[in-house]
């Protein structure tokens, strides 16, 4: 069986709105959004990750 990674609706809402209604400033601001929101969550999981090496979960 494959893992097939599907969406939540507003992820694919949201597409729909970008390629269909979105005008430059609200992509510049969607795009705001969405870096800072990825990026947070990235450090969070980095950080999650690190300290389970830390305590020896990782092995």
């Amino acid at each position: 069986m494959k893992n097939k990674y599907c969406p939540p609706r507003a992820i694919k809402k949201t597409i729909r709105f970008i390629h269909q209604d979105a005008t430059l400033e609200q992509l510049i601001q969607i795009k705001k959004l969405l870096d800072y929101t990825i990026n947070s969550r990235k450090k969070k999981l980095e950080l999650i990750n690190l300290k389970a090496v830390k305590e020896g979960v990782g092995k």
